[in-house]
């Protein structure tokens, strides 16, 4: 399983680096130290989010309403992370805050209601974009200059700091997935939930804890997206929910749960990230790209589906 796991790895990340080689290759605008950064600091509020939908996969569920919270929490952000260094730590925690509690509510209507998670998340993000319509109707609003150069400013002319804190929220959930009884049980609960209960796991607590942290990272995807913009927009994470899945499942995670990781799900988001850079630098429009991205995730579900199927055969 360990070594079918590793060339699966190796696969993926074969695929991004081929994507790097052919826009090193084929446009030499993306040469530049710019361009590479540009890259990084568009990747790093989706992969924030994408890392968050894996520990939901993982226990067999999932988060329609990330790109909601995203959404919204630019539009906190651009209302309150404009003035005083107290409104700007007031915005930050009313970020965190707001999506600490979308993140319990969708775990207690998915764990106690036994709502299917399509349709509690579906509904969560739907009444999410509804609030931050009315806060905030259009895209606008300020987030402060200084406060966004926290995120944006390069580290040696080239790291954007955004994309430092995506790292190290991927050293930390692939210690936590690898190392702790938290990261075996979220494994346990996706691969076969009545099992689990048996032989103690608290599967109601450990699907909780994936949907609050998974929304918690979809607040701080949306901060980091209102630094970069330097203003909020109630649409502006729309598209985190199909990428963040997208991303997941081409890094190998089951659609069905139980089996993937968190460094597959780096490589699917270095795919999609340069995918979407590859299709702008060549002027495709952005009609054709959202085509191109919904049949990336048809192909990758029809490839979780047929990985689950061929494992489970492969158990009888």
């Amino acid at each position: 399983m360990r070594k079918k796991i590793d060339r699966q790895l190796v696969t993926i990340y074969g695929v991004a680096a081929v994507l790097i080689v052919f826009a090193l290759v084929s446009r030499e605008s993306f040469r530049s130290l710019t361009s590479i950064g540009n890259l990084m600091a568009q990747a790093a509020p989706i992969g924030v989010v994408a890392l968050g939908q894996t520990l939901v996969l993982l226990v067999a569920g999932i988060d329609l309403s990330v790109g909601a919270v995203a959404s919204a929490s630019t539009a906190i952000g651009a209302t309150l992370i404009n003035s005083s260094p107290q409104r700007m730590l007031l915005g930050v925690l009313a970020i965190f805050a707001f999506s600490a509690v979308v993140g319990l509510s969708n775990g207690f209507l998915v764990s106690f209601l036994n709502l299917h998670p399509l349709i509690a998340t579906l509904s969560t993000s739907i009444v999410i974009t509804g609030v931050t319509l009315l806060l905030l109707p259009y895209p606008g609003g300020y987030v402060d200059y200084n406060f966004s150069e926290i995120f944006n400013t390069r580290v040696f002319g080239l790291l954007p700091l955004s994309f430092v804190y995506l790292i190290i929220l991927f050293v930390i959930l692939l210690w936590i997935l690898g190392q702790t009884a938290f990261g075996r049980h979220l494994y346990a609960t996706g691969g076969n939930a009545e099992k689990a209960r048996i032989v103690g796991v608290n599967v109601k607590k450990v699907r909780m804890l994936a949907y609050l942290i998974c929304s918690v990272l979809a607040g701080f995807g949306g901060l980091l997206l209102s630094a970069r913009m330097y203003s909020g927009d109630p649409y502006a994470g729309t598209s985190f929910t199909l990428s963040s899945i997208s991303a997941a499942l081409i890094g190998g995670v089951s659609f069905a749960g139980g089996r993937g990781n968190i460094a597959g799900t780096m490589a699917g988001i270095i795919i999609i990230s340069m995918l979407s850079m590859l299709l702008n630098l060549f002027g495709v429009s952005p009609f054709y790209q959202n085509i191109m991205e919904g049949s990336i995730l048809i192909v990758a579900v029809m490839i979780s589906v047929a990985q689950q199927t061929s494992s489970g055969r492969k158990n009888v």
